[in-house]
């Protein structure tokens, strides 16, 4: 119909025609035959080929899909599912194509539900039209278009995608007729994934468009290959590489088969904006030998590190690069062989800028230069990695070095670095979260040189290197979260070489600790490279003032805000002499501190440590160990003078009791200590584990208002023991099991004199013992004793009755009564007294009893009469 249409306007325009003059008419009359002749032809052409290609298709097509399906059988030894086959004529047009239909292959594996390893919407087998008039179809093209190939391989390095049928011998006669003779390869729209579980390697790529052409059948051939594909990631070792990049290929290559070489001639790959060029030639046999060059063209640095592992990927979310990177080399040798190839590489940066984009900090003037080659050999002892130099400035810094490794199998390092540097600026190029501020500056020079025995770099290769360095410290302040201190003010110079280290000076300030320090350190390297190497130190430090509770930690599960914690480094040893002009703890307050301070496994000890304090002077030594967090022991042993006792209790809190406090105390002390205890986690007495031993000597003294002496008042009458004076009082205190024990003693007071001990509980139960002469309390209760000095008038008087008295209960409800006890064992002691006097007797008058050796070989006196205006000291209990 449509021809017919055609036909009827070209009448149309010859009859207009015929209107123009008759010259015209004739030449227009041919042209109008041409073209009407000319389109006859041709839509009776199309209409004869499709006339043709449906009488084809429909006498054919059965045929044909019959033949492909039997040789794909031939070939195949797994299951294909395909919804339909069709034969087309004119998709593949001048080609003829057997299109299948929505395929599936299977994979070849042992387990019953078995996955895809390939599926498309369609898959074309092409071939020559005239094959179907000749019988013999010979397909020389594959194209898949639209969908996935899964390829895999297990751990056990079973694959998935053996799917080929294996031949016992290939063709002699190469005049046997072949179905497939493939001479191109075309992938369209193609998701390709690679899993090899056994080498731990991933590939999966998004084929955009891949065409391979050659006649792979032939001996010697060329291999064009054009694609453009999109990949995904490249995982080697749970590393990602060259994720999410756009690569282009364009390659030529020439097969021989006879010699097994596979010839670059021309390779060109471009990834993003990065070109590399690849020539050579590789053999395909069991040597794999290799001689390739490649080049690097209009690469740089931001596209280079953009292939770096996912690990790094962090960096180049954070940093924005630019400049030149250069890279050219050369690969020869064997893959196979007892050997690698030998391999060469110069590679370089120039101009370089790293921009840290959050803080906007450039490092600018960066540049490198550096090589790579395998060696003579060939091998991982022979090969050499060199940086000839390395260089870059930040706006106030700057850096450079070399560096030059050796030996990849036991490596041989060496390297050199100077670097002047402003350290605000640098930890803000790279941050470190830990580090709350920072400032000042470092200079500093450091050389290395030395060999590592394994693949990774031990304390021994170092100790065994040559390493010398020096730094330069300008006012340095550092913070960390969490430290509320920091350093402050940190200037002087460090030397080191190898593990020891030399401070010709230092100083700076921590809170508000101003110190000075100069000595030695070893392990200096190995502490701040390492971290976890102990670091020892013998110097002599002096600070002006410590106030101790800034040194120790808060914590951080708290109840209270007094809650401390104390955690000493396991890994610092300190032996310091220190002189320290002040220190302060709480209300504790002690100055002229000077003595050896030893910090070594999380114990600190303190040795012949001098001080002022409380009036007085002290001279103690002590430890205090950490090793058990929830369980800090202390202990210390030392000696008291003229130390103002009232103060005392005051600066030590009344050591955690309030029964004598520093208000019910007035004098001076003089006394030697021996004190142990134990603290938990918030620095809290353990009391259970509190022991003191204290001779002590008090002089000038008062007791005022002390309650077991106010009861004892209000008992028989006596205002005066409320506040008593006296002069000296001598006794050894101690403090054990959850109680204070007082051993008896005698109190010449201006009240009256007073024999006292006892023991106080902890949880404030007490048992108090008091005697005194009856004449003592008559007079004091009558108020006859005369005042004539600050401690009264004291009258000796010899003999007289003695009262016993108990305390007992608690501070709050407390009874006193009789002490029968204490009258017991008085005369006990006096029945022995006495026999004691009687056998003297009897030695002086008849010789008896000579071998006693409570006798005294003495002749026996009439006792001498003493004053009546003095009592004798340290009168015993009695009865007379």
């Amino acid at each position: 119909m449509q021809i017919l249409l055609i036909i009827q306007k070209m009448e149309e325009v010859t009859t207009l025609a015929e209107q123009v003059p008759q010259k015209a008419k004739k030449k227009k009359s041919k042209l109008r035959r041409i073209i009407k002749w000319s389109l006859i032809s041709f839509f009776s052409l199309i209409f004869l080929l499709v006339s043709t290609a449906f009488i084809i298709v429909y006498f054919f097509e059965d045929d044909i899909k019959k033949y492909a399906i039997e040789q794909i059988n031939k070939e195949v030894n797994t299951k294909i599912e395909v919804k339909d086959i069709k034969l087309s004529l004119f998709k593949k047009f001048p080609m003829a194509s057997l299109e299948f239909i929505d395929v599936k292959c299977l994979e070849v594996a042992d387990k019953e539900k078995k996955e895809s390893i390939l599926e498309a919407e369609s898959i074309f087998l092409e071939f020559s039209v005239w094959d179907i008039f000749r019988g013999k179809y010979k397909f020389t093209k594959l194209s898949i278009e639209n969908g996935m190939v899964d390829l895999k391989i297990d751990k056990n390095g079973k694959t998935n995608f053996d799917i080929i049928k294996k031949k016992e011998a290939e063709p002699t006669n190469k005049d046997k007729p072949a179905s497939f003779r493939f001479r191109e390869f075309t992938l369209k729209n193609m998701h390709f994934s690679f899993n090899d579980k056994k080498k731990k390697q991933e590939y999966r790529v998004q084929i955009k468009n891949l065409t391979c052409s050659g006649a792979f059948t032939e001996k010697k051939y060329t291999i064009k290959t054009k694609a453009s594909f999109f990949t995904e990631v490249i995982g080697i070792h749970d590393e990602d590489f060259v994720a999410n990049k756009r690569v282009y290929l364009n390659t030529t290559l020439q097969i021989d088969r006879d010699q097994e070489l596979c010839s670059i001639k021309n390779a060109n790959i471009e990834l993003e904006t990065m070109k590399l060029q690849l020539s050579g030639a590789i053999k395909f046999d069991s040597t794999a030998f290799v001689d390739l060059i490649f080049d690097g063209k209009n690469l740089n640095i931001q596209s280079f590190l953009s292939l770096l592992p996912s690990s790094y990927k962090e960096f180049e979310k954070k940093y924005k690069s630019e400049g030149d990177f250069y890279l050219k080399g050369k690969i020869k040798g064997s893959l196979t062989g007892p050997s690698l190839p030998y391999i060469a590489i110069d590679f370089g940066i120039d101009k370089g800028q790293v921009k840290f984009i959050e803080e906007g900090v450039k490092l600018t003037e960066l540049t490198l230069k550096g090589n790579f080659n395998s060696g003579t050999a060939q091998s991982p002892e022979t090969s050499e990695l060199q940086l000839s130099s390395f260089s870059g400035k930040l706006e106030n810094s700057s850096f450079s070095g070399n560096f030059h490794l050796k030996n990849l199998q036991q490596p041989a390092l060496q390297f050199q670095i100077t670097a002047d540097l402003d350290l605000a600026e640098v930890f803000k190029f790279l941050p470190v979260e830990s580090i709350e501020s920072v400032s000042g500056r470092i200079k500093t020079q450091l050389a290395y040189k030395g060999k590592l025995e394994g693949n990774s770099f031990t304390i021994d290769d170092y100790k065994k290197s040559e390493c010398n360095g020096n730094a330069l410290l300008e006012n340095i302040s550092l913070k960390t979260k969490g430290d509320p201190l920091g350093l402050q003010n940190i200037s002087g110079e460090l030397q080191f070489s190898n593990t020891t280290g030399t401070i010709p000076r230092l100083t700076g300030k921590i809170g508000s600790t101003e110190f000075s320090l100069k000595g030695k350190g070893e392990n200096l390297p190995e502490y701040f490279y390492l971290g976890d190497y102990p670091l020892i130190i013998n110097a002599e430090v002096s600070c002006d003032k410590i106030l101790v509770e800034e040194f120790l930690t808060k914590d951080e599960n708290k109840k209270t805000k007094n809650d401390l914690s104390l955690d000493i480094p396991s890994n610092i040893n300190l032996n310091l002499q220190a002189s320290i002009g002040e220190l302060s703890f709480k209300k504790f307050h002690a100055s002229k501190i000077k003595g050896s301070l030893i910090l070594k496994d999380k114990k600190l000890f303190a040795e012949d440590l001098t001080f002022d304090a409380c009036g007085g002077t002290a001279s103690i030594s002590g430890s205090v160990n950490t090793t058990e967090k929830d369980n800090i022991t202390t202990q210390a042993f030392g000696s008291f003078t003229k130390i103002n006792i009232s103060t005392l209790f005051s600066q030590f809190e009344n050591f955690s009791q309030n029964t004598l406090e520093d208000k019910h105390l007035k004098g001076t002390i003089k006394a030697n200590i021996a004190y142990t205890a134990a603290f938990d986690s918030h620095l809290k007495m353990k009391m259970s584990t509190l022991f003191v031993n204290s001779p002590l000597e008090i002089q000038n003294g008062e007791l005022i208002n002390f309650k077991p002496l106010e009861g004892l008042a209000k008992f028989i009458q006596v205002e005066e023991l409320r506040h008593i004076k006296f002069s000296t009082l001598t006794n050894t205190v101690e403090i054990k099991d959850e109680s204070v024990i007082i051993p008896k003693m005698v109190i010449q007071s201006s009240a009256l004199n007073l024999e006292i001990g006892g023991i106080h509980y902890f949880d404030n139960r007490i048992e108090y013992y008091f005697n005194v002469f009856l004449k003592d309390l008559i007079a004091a209760k009558w108020k006859k004793k005369k005042k004539e000095d600050e401690f009264g008038e004291i009258i000796e008087e010899e003999g007289g009755i003695r009262i016993y008295l108990k305390m007992s209960g608690t501070m709050d409800n407390y009874k006193i009564t009789m002490d029968k006890k204490g009258v017991k064992e008085k005369i006990k002691e006096d029945i022995k007294k006495e026999g004691d006097n009687f056998k003297q007797i009897f030695f002086e008058e008849f010789g008896s009893f000579k071998n006693d050796s409570t006798v005294k070989k003495t002749t026996l006196l009439p006792p001498k009469k003493e004053k009546k205006n003095k009592v004798k000291e340290n009168e015993d209990f009695e009865f007379e």
